[in-house]
Order: structure tokens, then sequence, then C-alpha cells
């Protein structure tokens, strides 16, 4: 039996791909913090409906009434009775207490990370310095779990099924996941050679660039895109309303589903796609085989210092792999 453990679309597109990867006869999907997010979660639903599980359970998870920590201990318990019978144990999210306190106490024969968009490029690190991560990660919540001779939610090194590329991880099995499932409805699809599909983040979120600087940056893009149809795609936590009065000629469709799926029911096959930064940049390279992926870089001096090191590490990733375009030289 293989147990996964996801809390967002694109985890869960992975365990997907996993769950066919590995052939196996029983596949059990927990998802977790459920309802937490409107967006996320009807993107979640969607995906359910498309692929099914032997069985799924839903729930809330995070540490904080006893009605949850309740919940959450009776789910150990029941598993823990049969934790004899799971082989692989699947986790979409490395920070999460709860994710590792199960593993740490069922003990499967193998535990594998699935992708969590670009925060999983900083795994490698972590890897390298894991007794020192595990110094320094709250560990509050170990208490709750010792008073019911629960092992503490300390992380480990583990295996990974993951679309990324990971050099200085030798020492570990990495299942190179490259949407082979997902892909092979996608063959017969023509490509789009007239449309790019601007992909949305959250970067105007507190914290990461102004609106005003936003604006000013779509603009240049706009311009280098000349003659071409610019269509925007939100991210699921991105307001629209002050981009559609600052630019009434660009197209927006907030998609239902999961990017990499939407794509796929609208029978569409981008060949010209552009973001500043996002995961999809990779999955629908390798889903839709897509020929054009512009990366955009603007001043990340402007960012919060907190944010500056992963973003500069995620574009630092990107060079290889895409076309990136600094904004401040156009």
């Amino acid at each position: 039996m293989n147990i996964f453990f996801v809390q967002s679309p694109l985890q869960l597109l992975s365990a997907i791909e996993a769950r066919e990867f590995l052939s196996s006869k029983k596949n059990d999907l927990l998802v977790i913090d459920y309802s937490k997010n409107k967006r996320n979660n009807e993107q979640i639903n969607k995906l359910l409906e498309y692929y099914k599980w032997d069985k799924i359970q839903k729930f809330l998870i995070h540490i904080s009434t006893k009605e949850r920590i309740i919940q959450y201990l009776l789910f150990v318990y029941k598993i823990l009775k049969q934790k004899d019978q799971v082989d692989s144990l699947f986790i979409g999210d490395y920070r999460s207490d709860c994710m590792w306190m199960t593993i740490n106490n069922i003990k499967p024969k193998k535990v594998y990370l699935l992708d969590d968009g670009t925060a999983n490029l900083g795994i490698e690190k972590i890897f390298l310095n894991i007794n020192e991560y595990n110094v320094k990660r709250i560990k509050n919540k170990d208490f709750i779990f010792k008073l019911f001779r629960l092992n503490n939610a300390n992380r480990l090194v583990v295996d990974l099924f993951s679309m990324f590329e990971y050099p200085t991880l030798t020492h570990i099995n990495i299942i190179k996941n490259s949407f082979p499932y997902l892909q092979q409805n996608i063959k017969e699809l023509d490509a789009d050679n007239n449309t790019v599909y601007f992909i949305g983040t959250w970067i105007t979120m507190p914290g990461f660039i102004t609106e005003k600087y936003f604006f000013e940056l779509f603009s240049k893009i706009l311009n280098y895109y000349d003659g071409k149809t610019v269509v925007f795609i939100p991210h699921r936590r991105e307001s629209t309303k002050a981009f559609s009065c600052e630019f009434p000629n660009v197209k927006i469709e907030r998609f239902e589903n999961i990017i990499e799926l939407e794509f796929l029911l609208k029978k569409i096959r981008p060949n010209y796609i552009a973001t500043f930064f996002s995961t999809a940049l990779i999955t629908l390279k390798n889903i839709y085989n897509v020929e054009n992926v512009d990366s955009f870089l603007f001043d990340l001096n402007k960012l919060d210092k907190h944010y500056y090191d992963s973003t500069k590490k995620t574009y630092e990733y990107y060079t290889n792999k895409f076309n990136v375009i600094d904004l401040e030289k156009i």
C-alpha cells in the first residue's frame, strides 16, 4: 500500500504521476489543510474528479484546537495499526510537522518528497545540512506528540520524485517526473503559435513588489510581444481588478483547473508561455513540449530581504533552462 499526503493542486498532480509510475494495487490519498484556501480546494476537487483513488480522506490539521489534535491523533493511531502494510509514503510539503510526525511513527519502507513548486529548489541545502535544520525548526508541537507517546517531527533525508534536477544529491534516489501519464493525452493537439500565455504569480502581495512597479514591468512585457496576442492567466491568489483597469485590452482568463490540466481540457497546446517566475514554466514545458519559454527578470533589490535569496536562486535555476529576459535592460 502507498500513502500520499498532499495539500496543493501541484502536489496532487505529482502524486498522480507517482501513483502511475509505481503501479501499486492500493493507493490512499490524504488531503491536508483542506478548505483553508477556497481556490486551492476547488482545483484539488477538479483533479479528484478526473483521477480516482482507492481511498481519499480530507481534513483540516493545523494543530491549534483540541478537536483537530484529537482528529489527527486518531488518524495516526489508525495508520499505525496497518503500518506494516505501507510500502511507500509520499509527502508534498517538507515543512509540515504533521507529515513528518506520521513518517517517524509509521516508518514506511520508502519515503519520497513530491514537488511543491520552486520551494523544492532549496531542498539541496536542507539535505546537506539536515542536523542544523532540525536544530533550528520550531518544536513546540513535539511536546504534544510526546504526551501521546509518539515520535517527534524531525526531518530526514529522503528520496525524491521530482521534475527538478539536483546535481549535489548524488547519494539519494531521484525519480525523474516528466509527467508521462498526463502527457500521453497531449500528442494529438496542434500547437497554438499565435498566443502568448502569461502566467500570473503572487508577485504583488506584501513583501514582493508594488503594484505600480508591476504595471511598469508588464507594460515592457507587452511591448516585447508587440504583434502577438497576450492572454493573462492570474494566479489563484491574485486579484485582477486593478490590472483590468490598467490594461483593458489584455484578455484575462482565470482557469478553473490547475493550469497543467486546463490546457488539456481546452484542447490547447501552448507554444509561447511566459511569467516572472512560476513552477508552471517547468511543468508546461515538460508536458506540452513548449518551444518558447520566457522568464522576465526584474530588479530583485526591490524585494523584501526575506524573499531575495529564494527568488534569486529560482532565476539562477532558470538561466540554463529558459530564455531569461532582464526587464531593467529593455
